[in-house]
């Protein structure tokens, strides 16, 4: 085993190159977008019917619009049509979590129904992600479609990269369950649906989901005009329970967002310390979920008079009206392809698994896939009957997972080439490791600069099933009081975990 504890001595080799000063300690430029939840109030309803308009969403600010989940810096390649674009609201109470969205969409269409039967996406549909802890595990996906289908999951790890897990919780072990879910495939048979059909305050017990959309549109096309203007619009409106009820005497039976894994008489154990009903996180500290929203677009065949045809949603040309005949399917494998060689961001070619648009809240980096828990929006609960913080607080953590993040990066590009990990950050703050866009040398050496700041640790033993630790310790500067600062914890598997001093945590 071998441990480094970054010094002057460490990174001496860079100083000529570098300024003497490191003064940009909290990264702000590559923040995520943040969001304010309120709890609704004692007089505030939400009733899920899949329309925007009880008045508690008007106390709820939309998010920013969607991005190409491709574009990443290269803004020619971010081109979502105003046509299509997405927004979304929030809000929670001490059962839910709420998501209202507005999906603006020429061509109103779907064939999907059901719950868990057939994954939504392969329609046009909505994506929710949600890391209520911000460990990377225990993630939840759930996606919908215009007629109400819906798909939940919840993941042990980040899908794709190919980190530890076992395929069912009755085997003795330590590392996360790879996934759970009702869907055919999969071994588990968690979900935040009750098959019972039992209700709760006179709606139905755990998720609860509802669309609304113009039935007379709903198969011909509207046209290419701004949103709320000549385009349709489709609107979804979701209840995420918080908590699952599982208890064999309940009305109902579900899952819920706060679910880790299951213990072997099937009662799942949870992440209750992340539930924002239980107050703020620690002193001075709110609730924080990772989140984003995604959703996918097909192309579509549109028959023009003279028997050729377009691809929209991209470059529709302006003759296309109501009277435009449209395809009723997703485009074939030859038409897949050709799409893609028109619009690059079309994500595959295959006409069932992919060939469709992605559009993001949160620019997600280089990898343009979901599934990047470290990459997604900051969502701060806040409770205005409470004391807690009432306004935007940036998360003091981040500085501290930014930089944590970059050393999985790099270890991941190092143990590609090397077969093995390093506990040397002086290797790995090079060009050859830490390269745009996935990890930000010039930030990673903004921290080599500030050793008061930052204090790194790496350790490494190859023989363990956690080949390699990080430690990330933020000493906050200009911090009155007792709170000093925090340590975040990263290892191979993408396990992020934090742990604050005493005191009163500021806002970042």
């Amino acid at each position: 085993m071998s441990r480094i504890a970054l010094s002057l001595a460490v990174f001496g080799t860079l100083q000529g190159t570098l300024s003497s000063a490191g003064s940009n300690w909290k990264f702000e430029e590559a923040y995520p977008h943040h969001y304010l939840n309120l709890k609704l109030a004692s007089n505030e309803t939400l009733t899920i019917d899949g329309h925007l308009d009880d008045d508690a969403w008007a106390h709820a600010v939309w998010t920013e619009d969607f991005v190409d989940i491709s574009f990443h810096d290269n803004t020619s390649l971010n081109n979502v049509p105003r046509a299509f674009q997405t927004r979304v609201k929030m809000r929670w109470d001490s059962t839910y979590l709420y998501i209202g969205a507005e999906l603006t969409e020429p061509f109103l269409w779907g064939n999907i129904t059901g719950h868990n039967i057939v994954a939504p996406y392969h329609d046009n549909d909505f994506e929710v992600f949600i890391d209520v802890s911000g460990t990377t595990q225990y993630y939840k996906e759930f996606e919908m479609n215009i007629l109400n289908a819906t798909y939940d999951i919840n993941w042990g790890v980040p899908d794709g990269l190919h980190l530890n897990c076992v395929d069912n919780d009755t085997l003795a072990s330590s590392l996360p369950v790879c996934v759970n879910t009702s869907f055919p495939g999969y071994t588990g048979n968690w979900t935040m649906y009750d098959y019972s059909g039992a209700t709760h305050n006179g709606h139905r017990s755990g998720m609860v989901t509802a669309t609304a959309f113009d039935r007379e549109a709903f198969g011909r096309f509207s046209g290419t005009g701004e949103r709320n203007e000549t385009t349709s619009v489709w609107t979804a409106e979701i209840a995420f329970p918080i908590a699952s009820n599982w208890e064999e005497s309940a009305s109902g039976r579900h899952g819920g967002l706060l679910d880790t894994s299951w213990s072997q008489d099937h009662s799942p154990s949870n992440y209750s310390r992340f539930d924002p009903n239980n107050g703020d996180a620690g002193s001075g500290r709110p609730v924080y979920w990772r989140i984003d929203f995604a959703r996918a677009e097909h192309p579509r065949r549109y028959n023009l008079t003279n028997e050729d045809f377009v691809f929209c949603p991209l470059d529709c040309p302006s003759s296309l009206d109501s009277s435009t005949p449209v395809s009723l399917t997703n485009p074939t494998a030859a038409e897949c392809h050709a799409a893609s060689q028109e619009f690059p961001t079309i994500l595959g070619t295959d006409p069932f698994f992919g060939c469709y648009w992605e559009w993001v809240w949160q620019d997600l980096g280089p990898e343009v896939y979901m599934h990047r828990p470290t990459r997604w929006s900051m969502v701060q609960f806040v409770d205005r009957s409470s004391s807690s913080r009432q306004s935007v607080c940036k998360s003091i953590e981040w500085p501290g997972r930014y930089v944590a993040r970059m050393i999985f990066e790099a270890e991941h590009a190092f143990a590609g080439i090397n077969s093995r990990y390093t506990a040397d950050l002086e290797q790995l703050a090079t060009e050859k490791y830490c390269s745009m866009p996935a990890c930000n040398l010039t930030d990673l050496h903004e921290v080599l600069q500030q050793p008061d700041t930052f204090e790194i640790g790496i350790e490494v033993n190859e023989s363990k099933a956690v080949r390699y630790q990080a430690s990330v310790r933020v000493n906050v500067p200009d911090v009155r009081g007792e709170y000093a600062g925090y340590t975040i914890a990263v290892d191979d598997n993408l396990l992020m975990t934090a742990v604050h001093d005493d005191g009163v945590a500021p806002c970042l």
